[in-house]
Formats: C-alpha cells, structure tokens, sequence
C-alpha cells in the first residue's frame, strides 16, 4: 500500500503518466466457482509431484467442495443453537479452513499472467480487491492489461462489480484519449464548499427516495421508483456537472485512501466523524456509543472493549497514511478515548494536568495508560 502510495506521489510531482484500476469482484469467497477451483487445485499438485502438501491441500478441497455444503445461522430456540438455512454449492463451504487459501489459489495464476504479458504494469492483490497499476497505455487499450485480466477471470466464472470499479490516472487529458470504458469511474470529491453542499443535498434526497420506494406498498411501488429514479439523476447530472478545478481524485482501496491530498484528507475526516463524531454532535461515533452501550451493564467490559478495541481502531489508517495526514485523526481520538475512559472509571485518568492540584507529578496516570494513537 505504502509503495503504490509513493509511486502515485512521485507521478504526481513530476507529471509522468501513471495509472492505476481497482477491481471488486463479486462473486468471491461465498461464491466462487468449486469446480474451477478444484481444477486449479489439481494442476498445482501436477506441477508439484515432489510435494506431498499439494497433495494433501488438493484433497481437502474435495473433501470439503465435492458436495452441497450445509449452511448455518444461530438460534436462540434450536437445542443445539444452531439452525440450518440451507445448502450451498458455490464457494468455501462454512467454517472451512481451506477457503481461505483456496480463493487466491484461484486468481494466483491469472495475476501473475498478466505481470508476465505485460511488462510494467504490477498486479497486487488482497482477496477480492485486486489493484493494477502501471502506464495507462499498457492498462487501457483494447488489449491491455485490464480486458486481458477481466478476461481470463470470467474463465474461472469470476466477475467484477462494475459498479465498484476505480480508476485513478495523474495525467487526465492522456486518460480520456484512451476511452476508458463507461463503469470505470473516477472517484472524486468536490473541493469547493458550496457545490459539495449542493450535491451532498441532492444525494441525501436520492438516498431518501431509495428508501422510500423499496418500503412503498404494491400500489405505490412504481410511483415512488420513477420519483426515487429522478432525484438520483438529479445528483448524478449535478455531480458530473462540478468543474475540474473543483475535483480532487483518488481512490480507496483494502480501506486506504490513494491519490490527491484533498481526496485523502476527506476520506480520513470522514473516518474520524465515523470514529469520534462530528464537533456538533456530542456522544456521537463508534467510540462513545460502544461505550455508552456497555457500561450501563458492566464497566469491566466497557474497559476491556476500549482497551481490546476501540484502542486499535484507527491502527490500519495510521499505518496506510502518512503522519503528515493523520495527526488530526490521532488528535480527535485520543480526545474521544479519554472521554470514555471518563465514563468508563468515573474520573478522568487522562487528563495531563491530574487529578487535584499541587500534585508533584500530575502526567502520571495519564503517561501510564499509554493511548496506542500517541
């Protein structure tokens, strides 16, 4: 991740022309095709006779893929607490260790393919988010990289979710000359005020009639599906409308945010609003309502969450992004924990200043806790 982050830096500084598409696939660990992975299995123990792992890996899948597999949920009235759904017949069957490798397994061969075919662009894949990054001439044209990958793919019956695909290219007008196709979309947020708030506006609506028509009863479903159709062709015809000047480019994947520093820094204060709330919103985000939720029943578990996991809940963004983008983030959660360790010990252990005053060494509770974000 670091290292795709520095090559979109470097092509940024200096103009050069780099690209990079994101694919979602849809059907993954869940659904993959069994027998396509059986055969792939099979082929890996062919081409491997010395060793005898192979073997062993290829007939486990069999064992646990050659037949419907039986699908479970919990229940609260069924004697064993258990109660079966029903059987499925694509994908890792439930609880089996060999999904798990059995996935990249899978799309292994075909990744590597396409480094092999074309050389200069990378494949770098984490389960079902694949990422390819390299010049955009070697990516975009009619046989490049990504037909070739879609391609081969939809051999093994694996398919992207058109609809989450990213592209992200630091030379635009060279990007547009290529005519990407029409679902790879270039996510990007509106840096001026008050557009942002006029599309926010229209998307908030969209997302209100959404709900709206699928709650809509028979007799008013298709009323209210046409009108939930337009408000969203509202948004979409407002959105594309924001001047270029206005844009800021990027991309999120595996939970990171790539590309422009705008782009970033929203994406990284939207997780902070997610995690700590907004300013106007007090005992709002993940932290406190954790906390609120678990403390009225027991303040043990209220502490263990907060040390176990709310702790580490930004670990993954601080290791992805740069210090440099971080530090509001940082600021903002370790003010959001020492409000809950607040709560949780009914005194504020945090506090630098101490507990009362003339204390000779007034850091030292708060030193000891030792917030991970610090």
């Amino acid at each position: 991740m670091l290292g795709l982050k520095l090559k979109i830096e470097e092509a940024l500084r200096y103009v050069s022309a780099f690209m990079v598409a994101c694919l979602d696939l849809k059907n993954a660990h869940n659904e993959y095709n069994r027998r396509a992975a059986q055969l792939e299995w099979e082929r890996l123990k062919e081409d491997h006779p010395y060793e005898p792992a192979w073997t062993d890996l290829a007939s486990a899948h069999h064992a646990d893929c050659a037949h419907p597999s039986q699908i479970f949920m919990r229940s609260d009235t069924a004697a064993c607490g258990l109660e079966m759904l029903c059987e499925g017949t694509a994908g890792g069957p439930q609880g089996s260790a060999i999904t798990i490798l059995t996935f990249p397994i899978l799309i292994n061969r075909i990744l590597k393919e396409v480094e092999a075919k074309f050389e200069g662009v990378e494949v770098k894949a984490i389960q079902d988010d694949i990422d390819l990054s390299g010049p955009r001439n070697l990516i975009l044209s009619e046989d490049g990289a990504l037909a070739y990958i879609i391609d081969e793919l939809g051999k093994v019956d694996l398919h992207p979710n058109l609809a989450k695909c990213q592209a992200f290219t630091t030379t635009p007008d060279d990007y547009h000359e290529a005519a990407p196709p029409d679902w790879l979309q270039r996510p990007f947020v509106i840096t001026d005020p008050s557009a942002r708030a006029e599309v926010a506006l229209l998307e908030s609506e969209a997302e209100d009639a959404a709900a709206a028509a699928k709650a809509a009863p028979p007799e008013r479903k298709e009323a209210a599906e046409a009108a939930a159709d337009e408000c969203a062709e509202r948004a979409r015809s407002r959105r594309a409308e924001v001047p270029e000047d206005q844009r800021s480019y990027g991309f999120v994947t595996c939970g990171a945010a790539c590309g422009e520093d705008e782009f970033i820094a929203d994406f990284l204060l939207k997780k902070q609003i997610e995690l700590c709330g907004s300013i106007d919103a007090a005992g709002s985000g993940t932290i406190a309502k954790t906390v609120a939720a678990f403390v009225e029943s027991s303040a043990q578990c209220a502490t263990t969450v907060l040390n176990m996991s709310l702790q580490a809940r930004i670990d993954f963004l601080l290791a992805t992004h740069l210090p440099s983008q971080t530090r509001q983030l940082i600021e903002a959660t370790d003010a959001s924990l020492r409000r809950a360790y607040a709560i949780v010990f009914g005194a504020d252990l945090l506090n630098p200043a101490g507990e009362f005053p003339a204390q000779q060494d007034p850091s030292f509770l708060s030193d000891d806790m030792q917030l991970k974000a610090r």
